[in-house]
């Protein structure tokens, strides 16, 4: 998901020092590789002992994941998401902050499947789709979902393939509000496609 760390990091923030502290370590030594992220933040959680682990790293690593630290730092601050109020030794989420991490919340929870299960169908299925740009990521997911159901690609938006088209998968076409910009058709006779 896009702003996967962005979300993470607010959470922490909102959490606490202490998940604060290992969050930074790991965003620092992931490189932002979102699955490095996560391995490294397990990691941290179960030792929490930070100064351990950076005895093994060297100094000049060490200064420049501190660098990005800071800079990570100076451009939340910035972008007023997060503030170290007076005389408070930790920082906190502003009110902006807050909607933001509401924001990546409510992303998070909506995350639509891009696997489905699939049938073999006798008969050759042809998806078109015209998606605005606006909605680039939907279209992504539309592309990403008829990949995995075994359909292959005609034109970028013209997709053919001998699957049925699961339930589920127009559920979420719908809740996604993409029907009107998708056309679904039964060829029941082959010419130059099959």
């Amino acid at each position: 998901m896009k702003g996967e760390i962005l979300y993470d990091f607010l959470q922490k923030v909102q959490e606490g020092a202490e998940s604060f502290s290992d969050f930074m370590t790991a965003f620092m030594l992931s490189g932002r590789s979102s699955k490095e992220f996560h391995r490294q933040l397990n990691k941290l959680e179960r030792k929490r002992i930070l100064k351990k682990y950076f005895k093994s790293d060297s100094k000049n690593s060490l200064l420049k994941e501190t660098k990005k630290y800071r800079l990570l730092f100076y451009k939340l601050q910035r972008q007023g998401l997060i503030a170290k109020p007076n005389g408070a030794q930790a920082y906190s989420l502003t009110a902006a902050g807050k909607q933001k991490l509401e924001t990546l919340t409510a992303a998070a929870q909506t995350n639509i499947p891009t696997i489905y299960p699939a049938a073999p169908s006798q008969d050759l299925m042809i998806v078109i789709f015209d998606i605005p740009e606006s909605q680039r990521r939907k279209r992504k997911w539309l592309r990403s979902v008829l990949k995995n159901l075994g359909f292959t690609m005609v034109q970028k938006s013209v997709w053919k393939g001998y699957s049925q088209i699961p339930s589920g998968f127009l559920k979420d076409i719908q809740k996604q509000r993409l029907a009107q910009f998708i056309e679904i058709f039964k060829a029941t006779k082959l010419g130059s496609l099959g």
